[in-house]
């Protein structure tokens, strides 16, 4: 079966000490169930520094200890031509094709991941695809069919532009096949067993009808809270209901915003708020919870954790037929999605150019966007309505979404979803190889050439093959090391331990002059850069002479 190597950097993995984001939740939860159910003989990562190394490890050593785990830096990536594919967790960014095709634009696939695409960086990455140098044998995985819409709208009127200003014909571009984002079933299953307890610490009665939302409360930014108020206070009517909030606000402000909704248009409700920050108290609020609801309406969505983790959780859901939720909770069946309305384009354009000039934050862009969307406040009554006064539909719905949660969204089904599309990625590389090998070649990166390439006019001249080296008699006495081991000799460029390897070219060299073509020979071509350096750095600091033929 096909595997990938990782491309691990903390941000991208980790929450530790960073805000609480969902695509460093779904990175992370990625990377668990990559080393717990990968099938693999050996673990990959290209990683920048020493840090995120042994990060890496750890994690393997913490999930799979019995296999092996290796790491290589950006500038060794030829390697990944052993592994096969390279993964990235986010929108691809345009510099890794160029990486790869540095060293050979077929010696690997390249598979990423969308998360939003509403900020200005989610929707350039994705807009200059077309430049980078991508190929039908790499993959922009998107979590929901909303989300891959969304990136083919952004495509064709930057292909459509390239056409019209440029003639293009051809333009290649990434895959964008289907995978869902992956929850951890077991994990949620068992919290639930701490139902009676959850309950008992926060105060619920029996007859007291539980209403969870999940996440970072931001009306602007995640999901809108008044018609799920709204629709709450009408059920208080005729039950008597619990809302938890568990999550978060970005700053104190909000957090009076919120207070302020809640007395004004929910007074009939009891509230209870949970720091959703903590995973003591997600597992409570899980736990104690008869229903989940998440009413999103805005942009900065793409997929949605806290569905899939709500069916894992055996709770039926009250959802909004919004962008990823469309394909995880079935109407009916999972629960209940509320219809949403949303203006026609034209009448945003605004929005966007005021944060493109800054005229406006991000925010206050995607949350102008969501205050004009509208949701279905009866449709989310109706909902309330069925789902409180029916437990054997709760029951039903809990359920169903449970048994589609394990189907579907489990980390093993979508890990092996992912080892499916890279060997299919494989195939189609491969295939090209065949049927073009000419054409599988380095391409020089315009962007970041070599800096001998890109200087050629600056020096006097180049070093060609049949200039002639020899020693000269510094070479000779202490000078050699002298001179070679001062901090201003910068002899890090050689890599390694330099000195002794400095020393091996010399002694080479004392055989008598020669040609620099013959010097190289004696070499494997893996190594030739290397002795290239070490010949150019004793030139510079008098220890050999370099003429011409």
């Amino acid at each position: 079966m096909a595997t990938a190597a990782i491309w691990y950097e903390s941000d991208g993995y980790r929450l530790e000490g960073r805000p609480l984001m969902g695509r460093r939740v779904a990175g992370q939860e990625f990377l668990k169930a990559f080393a717990r159910f990968a099938r693999t003989d050996r673990f990959t990562a290209v990683v920048r520094d020493q840090q995120n190394q042994g990060e890496f490890l750890a994690t393997i050593r913490e999930l799979r200890p019995e296999i092996p785990a290796i790491v290589v830096t950006p500038e060794a990536m030829g390697e990944l031509a052993d592994v096969g594919c390279l993964y990235f967790p986010g929108p691809l960014p345009n510099d890794l094709a160029w990486m790869r095709r540095y060293f050979a634009p077929r010696t690997w696939s390249l598979c990423g991941v969308t998360h939003t695409v509403s900020s200005l960086r989610g929707m350039k990455i994705v807009a200059d695809w077309p430049l980078a140098g991508f190929e039908p044998w790499d993959a922009m995985v998107c979590t929901s069919k909303a989300v891959k819409d969304a990136v083919e709208r952004i495509l064709e009127a930057r292909v459509a532009q390239f056409r019209e200003q440029l003639g293009a014909t051809r333009v290649p571009l990434p895959r964008l096949p289907l995978i869902p984002l992956g929850v951890d079933c077991d994990r949620q299953a068992e919290i639930m067993r701490g139902r009676d307890a959850a309950r008992a610490s926060l105060g619920i009665a029996d007859d007291e009808f539980v209403v969870l939302f999940v996440g970072r409360l931001a009306f602007n930014a995640k999901a809108h809270p008044f018609p799920m108020y709204l629709a709450l206070q009408r059920l208080a009517a005729r039950h008597k209901v619990v809302l938890v909030e568990c999550g978060w606000t970005d700053n104190i402000g909000v957090g009076r915003a919120f207070n302020e909704a809640r007395a004004r248009i929910c007074p009939s409700v009891r509230s209870i708020v949970l720091d959703g920050r903590s995973a003591t108290e997600v597992a409570r609020a899980w736990a104690c919870a008869d229903c989940f609801c998440s009413l999103s309406d805005n942009v900065q969505e793409s997929f949605g954790l806290t569905p899939i983790e709500a069916m894992a959780s055996g709770l039926p859901c009250i959802v909004t037929d919004w962008d990823g939720y469309r394909d995880t909770v079935r109407d009916g069946l999972d629960g209940f999605r509320v219809p949403t309305l949303a203006p026609p384009a034209g009448v945003a354009a605004d929005l966007v150019l005021q944060h493109v000039f800054d005229v406006r934050p991000y925010g206050t862009y995607i949350g102008h966007a969501a205050a004009i969307t509208a949701v279905d406040c009866e449709a989310t009554t109706a909902a309330f309505e069925r789902v409180a006064g029916d437990p054997e539909l709760r029951r039903q719905l809990g359920a169903s979404g449970a048994r589609r949660a394990r189907e579907a969204f489990d980390w093993s089904v979508v890990i092996r979803a992912y080892e499916t599309l890279w060997a299919e990625l494989a195939e189609i590389r491969t295939a090209a190889i065949r049927q073009h090998p000419l054409q599988a070649k380095p391409v020089r990166w315009a962007e970041h050439l070599d800096p001998f390439d890109l200087f050629a006019s600056y020096p006097s001249a180049m070093l060609q093959a049949k200039m002639h080296i020899r020693l000269l008699p510094d070479a000779e006495t202490d000078a050699f090391e002298e001179r070679l081991s001062l901090s201003i000799a910068m002899n890090n460029v050689m890599g390694g331990d330099p000195l002794p390897a400095l020393k091996q070219l010399r002694d080479r060299l004392r055989t008598g002059p020669c040609e620099v073509e013959t010097f190289l020979g004696h070499y494997r071509p893996a190594d030739r850069t290397r002795a290239l350096r070490g010949l150019m750095l004793m030139a510079k600091f008098g220890l050999v002479a370099i003429d011409k033929p």
